[in-house]
């Protein structure tokens, strides 16, 4: 009963569009709500090679966000409920959340920091990185991300920053451990001109799975950015790790990492990425030496006409456990403008992942159709 009063009542919501949900002033905080249904085809729910299960999968979610803007300060807070009902499989059903805080201060016109936390619960992963060396199956897990970065400018050319990351993740599944990373960073811009800036940077790394065992790196950077027209420009970066595995075994490896960002006007954007590198990953205790390459297209075909695609491929292998996986991934999405306040949403995405063990292969179709309703 409940699911269903929850859809029935965020389809009111929508259809209806009642005042409830203008967007309003709560003290010194603009506060705005977001409703919206979805219905998605899955021809895979279980992330399984073998025995395929299909289902269509009805999702409900409300949203709320909060902002707060000053001359050198801002605060952020962002959340959504989102409960997943299967038509045949019921005991997939599942509500995930998430919430976010974000904010940043300028203590100067020299000194600013900012700090982030978001808090994630859910059983599927939200992106094609999300899945790329993924131990497959499906289960719950608790995600949260900690930013506290802090820059200090020394001259119009110079900045140097300081951060600590620190990520937490648990599990449902009572074979895979829980793991936490600290990260500890520093960072130098340069910028030679108005279209050229470079960096270097140094970070540790670690990483302590409970139970299990732990791993460090010590990773050196340089890089920059070079802006080739007005508005394309071009990121890369390239280093060494010091790594201590989680077998005892001392690494030095090398990383890379590029990207090409165009706007073209501003109804069109290109991207396009590609990284190298041995890291660390949350769920299993190995490292994992992988490369992988994404490119997104984003254009507004017409005034109320959006379209998006992505595509992804990575390959990866985890060094003690041998385990090799590809991962191969596209997206493509329609989104037009009912009104200000309404958009409706045509998606498709397809994944497959091959392995050498057999029971992390799978591939997986989805599509949805959805309507969403901010005020």
């Amino acid at each position: 009963m409940i699911p269903a009063r929850i859809i029935a009542f965020l389809a009111a919501s929508i259809l209806t569009m009642p005042a409830w949900c203008s967007a309003t002033q709560l003290g010194a905080f603009d506060v705005k709500v977001l409703t919206s249904l979805t219905e998605t085809y899955d021809d895979n729910v279980a992330y399984t090679s073998t025995s395929e299960k299909d289902d269509f999968i009805t999702r409900a979610r409300i949203g709320l966000s909060a902002l707060y803007e000053a001359k050198t300060e801002s605060l952020e807070l962002r959340g959504n409920i989102i409960h997943h009902k299967y038509a045949d499989y019921d005991n997939y059903d599942n509500t995930s959340e998430d919430l976010s805080v974000t904010a940043h201060k300028e203590f100067s016109a020299y000194d600013r920091a900012i700090f982030s936390d978001t808090f994630t619960h859910a059983e599927e992963p939200s992106s094609f990185e999300d899945e790329f060396g993924r131990t497959s199956g499906r289960y719950s897990y608790n995600r949260n991300r900690l930013n506290i970065a802090y820059s200090r400018e020394f001259s119009k050319e110079f900045t140097l920053i300081a951060r600590y990351l620190n990520d937490f993740d648990t599990y449902s599944r009572s074979d895979l451990s829980d793991s936490m990373q600290n990260r500890i960073g520093f960072e130098g811009d340069y910028m030679i001109s108005s279209d050229t800036t470079v960096y270097g940077m140094y970070d540790f790394y670690h990483r302590d799975f409970d139970p299990g065992s732990s791993a460090t790196i010590n990773s050196f950077s340089a890089g920059g950015r070079q802006y080739l027209t007005d508005h394309t420009f071009a990121d890369a970066g390239l280093g060494y790790d010091l790594i201590h595995s989680f077998n005892n075994k001392d690494y030095i490896k090398p990383h890379f990492s590029a990207s090409l960002t165009d706007d073209f006007d501003e109804t069109t954007r290109l991207s396009a990425s590609y990284d190298k590198r041995y890291y660390t990953n949350a769920s299993t205790q190995d490292l994992f030496d992988y490369w992988r390459a994404s490119l997104a297209f984003n254009k507004r075909l017409l005034q109320r006409l959006g379209f998006n695609t992505s595509v992804f491929y990575g390959k990866g292998r985890y060094t003690t456990f041998d385990i090799k996986d590809t991962l191969k991934g596209a997206a493509a999405g329609l989104s037009y403008d009912v009104s200000d306040n309404v958009t409706a949403g045509l998606n498709y995405s397809y994944s497959k992942t091959t392995s050498n063990y057999a029971s992390r292969a799978y591939e997986r179709n989805t599509i949805s159709v959805s309507i969403t309703a901010a005020f």
